[in-house]
């Protein structure tokens, strides 16, 4: 297994520079990578660079990229995760967990319940880099700076399927999210709340958005819990029913 290191800039079969200090001193200090031995360079577009550590220098890293990997890991769709925000601590859990499930896009809002309002960008940007490194995908999540729920609302395309998840509203089947996944293949939409969950005015704006409202369990889960589990599940279904179309067709 090779170590993987996301590099912002471009990248080529043949000779190249890693111009980052920060991948330099990991390699050296922390990993004790050695002039011959190999590793994976990532930029975020796709496809992994199996690339052999050639010398060290004061700016950065000289490798010889020998060859460009395909990288399959990546969802059948995009997942785009609404996410409240909630406690420092809880949101990094959230980022970090969900880009390692799959999430395309990270879309965090402020709504009227919203206890906390301030958000790291930089940190957060560090965070789902090195989860996208460990969890071994070669497409860098988006991650936007928080918004209204309005806003976010309107970053919904109702041509794609959207969800909001809501502990008192009706328990959607399997076959309800098999439904949303069909409805568009490109796209699904998470949205969730708050440690104090939605108000009624914004449950009614994203019904009327034409965003669908349903519960998973009889249990009510806590904010960060829900930011983890519901993508999962997502995620799997999405897997299940391009593994397996026609199991997943008769359970509709």
């Amino acid at each position: 297994m090779h170590h993987r290191f996301y590099v912002n800039q471009e990248l080529h079969v043949g000779e190249a520079f890693i111009d980052s200090l920060q991948i330099s001193h990991q390699l050296t200090k922390v990993l004790r990578i050695r002039p011959g031995e190999t590793v994976i360079f990532f930029n975020g577009m796709g496809g992994d660079f199996l690339s052999e550590i050639v010398f060290y220098t004061k700016e950065g890293v000289r490798a010889l990229i020998k060859e460009e990997l395909p990288n399959r890991r990546e969802l059948p769709m995009r997942i785009i995760l609404h996410h409240a925000l909630i406690k420092k601590d809880m949101t990094e859990l959230v980022l970090q967990k969900g880009t390692e499930i799959g999430i395309s896009e990270f879309r965090p809002c402020i709504t009227e319940r919203s206890i906390r309002k301030e958000f790291h960008l930089e940190r957060a940007r560090k965070i789902v880099r090195e989860a996208t490194e460990q969890s071994g995908r070669s497409v860098l999540p988006l991650l936007f700076e928080p918004c209204s729920f309005e806003d976010s609302l309107r970053a919904f395309n109702a041509s794609e399927s959207g969800i909001l998840f809501h502990p008192s509203a009706r328990r959607a089947e399997f076959s309800d999210i098999a439904s949303l996944i069909k409805k568009s293949e490109r796209a699904v939409h998470i949205f969730l709340g708050p440690e104090g969950g939605f108000t009624d005015v914004e449950i009614a704006g994203a019904e009327s958005s034409g965003i669908h409202i349903a519960s998973l369990f009889q249990t009510t889960l806590r904010a960060e819990t829900a930011g983890i589990v519901f993508p999962a599940l997502l995620s799997a279904y999405a897997l299940l029913m391009v593994s397996h179309p026609l199991s997943a067709r008769k359970k509709k």
